[in-house]
């Protein structure tokens, strides 16, 4: 039996970010039942973990914004300090998702040079 390669791209990941929905769920059990090949180029990781970067930016960027309203209504609670960046959400992110892809056997590809002459 010969089986069929699939290659998740960047807004599927992004849909189902932490590969837990029933899609993800139907292809692995394909794949462990040998029908199916799951590639992951490296590009649509980084690309994936790039999303998590600008979400969290925005985010971050909104809560600063709550803290300057709150302020200026001089709330106690516009002392709070955030212990977190974009980068390390993002950064936290790939380090998740590199390990589910090796706990659950979906390897990542690099992603083919770009050769000109």
């Amino acid at each position: 039996m010969t089986s069929v390669l699939v290659i998740l791209d960047t807004t599927a990941l992004v849909a189902d970010r932490f590969l837990e929905g029933n899609a993800m769920r139907l292809l692995l059990q394909q794949r462990s039942m040998g029908r199916l090949r799951i590639a992951i180029p490296e590009l649509v990781l980084l690309e994936v973990a790039n999303r998590v970067r600008e979400e969290a930016t925005k985010a971050l960027a909104e809560i600063t914004s709550g803290y300057s309203a709150l302020r200026r209504l001089r709330s106690p609670a516009s002392g709070q300090a955030l212990d977190v960046s974009a980068e390390v959400a993002a950064t936290d992110y790939e380090t998740w998702l590199r390990r589910k892809l090796a706990t659950t056997k979906l390897r990542c590809y690099p992603s083919p040079r770009h050769h000109t002459a």
